[in-house]
């Protein structure tokens, strides 16, 4: 029977690649191997096949969040994972090596640790001007029951930053948990705190040593990912600025964002083309969002975007629309501005 289930799984999400494929690939950042993703996807199917019980879309959202981000949906490598809550709910949730890589992606960070403590190993640190943490045990004695967590940060520029935990005080978010409470409350079989505690327990650790390291989009819409967990502590969380105050300190330091490198350039040539030529208004295929999921000030500009390009647009205005989507912060929606825009130039391609 688990065979069955786990062939029927596996089913579902080839014809969920199948049927929305080119929308995940479309959010993956270009470090990602697409293929790699696609296995990952389905061993996840396979591994977990509860998943065949939720609405597609329901799982598809959730794996487009993890998408978005750049990390493989893949238990064993702990980046991230999918789970089925209450009421056949999926839910992504986050690894601590998930955040370390994230944490990384920043070029301020040169290395970016997380290790647990026992009672027979030796721990050194000093905060101050020459903050230090060691660690060290013999790799061959016992080293006892498990006393704390720590995560160690050592920037480009030398210096470092680091956070611990005891095992209570990693118990005490634990109990927070909402996965937790139902476990404890015999309403779920299984949650992440009862089968892989140290893994739980060092992500706790790096999430509040992360919450003093130089922030990005990517990773507010990761704690927006994990918070769901956490609801008590979600508002302790980084959050989304206004887009009108992000728009505004883009336009005043132009960059260029993957994906919507137009702040300081012309619009390609061909795209311009495309569109003198077009004649026809043009249907953006819609990539829904789930209510909630983003900011709000993100996802009606988003709205705005797409009514937009269901005209033609000139190469001015596209412009301006490339400017506001780099400013979006949630993932998700900067994903669907993403795949708007590259419908948009397909079909002006195909009317051309």
């Amino acid at each position: 029977m688990s065979n069955e289930l786990a062939n029927i799984a596996e089913r579902r999400a080839y014809e969920m690649y199948q049927a929305r494929g080119s929308e995940l690939e479309a959010a993956l950042p270009s470090h990602v191997n697409a293929e790699r993703f696609k296995r990952n996807v389905i061993n996840a199917f396979k591994e977990n096949p509860k998943l065949a019980r939720c609405d597609g879309m329901d799982v598809f959202y959730e794996i487009m969040g993890v998408a978005a981000l750049g990390l493989y949906v893949d238990r064993h490598l702990g980046e991230a994972y999918l789970i089925v809550g209450k009421g056949d709910k999926p839910q992504a949730r986050l690894g601590y090596r998930g955040l370390i890589k994230l944490a990384k992606q920043s070029g301020e960070i040169k290395s970016f640790t997380a290790g647990s403590v026992r009672e027979n190993d030796s721990v050194e640190f000093e905060r101050g001007s020459e903050t230090f943490f060691r660690h060290k045990y013999d790799l061959f004695a016992d080293r006892g029951d498990l006393r704390a967590y720590y995560a160690v940060v050592k920037f480009a520029n030398g210096e470092t930053d680091f956070e611990t935990m005891t095992v209570e005080e990693t118990h005490k978010i634990r109990d927070r948990s909402d996965g937790w409470r139902a476990f404890k409350a015999d309403k779920i079989k299984s949650t992440p705190w009862a089968t892989d505690e140290e893994e739980m327990a060092k992500k706790t650790v790096v999430r509040r040593l992360i919450k003093r390291l130089p922030q990005s989009p990517e990773m507010s819409q990761a704690f927006q990912i994990d918070d769901r967990e956490y609801p008590s502590i979600a508002q302790s969380s980084p959050r989304h600025s206004d887009l009108r105050e992000r728009l505004a300190k883009r336009r005043e330091q132009p960059e260029q964002i993957e994906g919507f490198s137009h702040a300081q350039e012309t619009m390609p040539q061909d795209i311009a083309e495309m569109q003198a030529r077009a004649s026809e208004p043009v249907e953006a295929e819609a990539v829904e969002v789930e209510e909630g999921d983003y900011c709000s000030a993100d996802h009606e500009a988003l709205c705005q975007i797409r009514e937009e390009l269901k005209q033609n647009v000139t190469p001015e205005r596209m412009k301006e629309l490339r400017e506001t989507a780099a400013a979006f912060e949630d993932i998700k929606v900067k994903a669907a501005a993403r795949k708007a825009f590259q419908d948009y130039a397909q079909k002006q391609a195909e009317a051309a």
